[in-house]
């Protein structure tokens, strides 16, 4: 009976994340996918998003729509370049530490766990903040600026 009884709380917390994940996943695909056309921006990759499939946003983001301009190197800009570990988070911590000073909005996504594929509703809601911030014309001169000369929004 304890066991049952363990187990079903169980199931019940997993099921509300498995709801949590999907609500955040319907909301990257409605604010992203009219802006980023390749990649697609899917479902079964916003799961669990691969490091190259977020850089191939990211940089689909620079290109179609100018945010972040600036804050990458062309060599960090073709994903077979960004390869070990360390990369991919300095990488992404970038993206974040831009995004947290366009929007005023902190980012719980943390590029370390994104690198080992866990946080994929905070991942979610990291890349429904940059759509919203290019929805709403906001310009990331300033935070790139910012970001490239040291300053970052702490978290890693």
């Amino acid at each position: 009976f304890f066991f049952f009884f363990f187990n079903s709380n169980k199931q019940s917390s997993i099921m509300s994340e498995d709801k949590a994940l999907g609500d955040a996943i319907a909301k990257t695909i409605e604010l992203m996918g009219s802006l980023v056309k390749k990649p697609k921006i899917s479902e079964k990759l916003l799961k669990r998003p691969p490091f190259k499939y977020l850089h191939n946003i990211i940089t689909a983001v620079i290109t179609n729509h100018g945010f972040m301009k600036g804050l990458y190197t062309d060599e960090e800009m073709i994903a077979e370049n960004v390869k070990d570990k360390a990369a991919k988070i300095e990488f992404l911590s970038k993206a974040i530490s831009v995004t947290t000073l366009v929007t005023g909005k902190k980012v719980r996504a943390k590029p370390t766990k994104i690198v080992a594929g866990k946080e994929a509703e905070n991942t979610n809601k990291f890349l429904q903040l940059i759509a919203i911030a290019i929805k709403k014309k906001k310009s990331s001169d300033e935070a790139v600026e910012k970001v490239l000369a040291g300053e970052t929004s702490s978290s890693t």
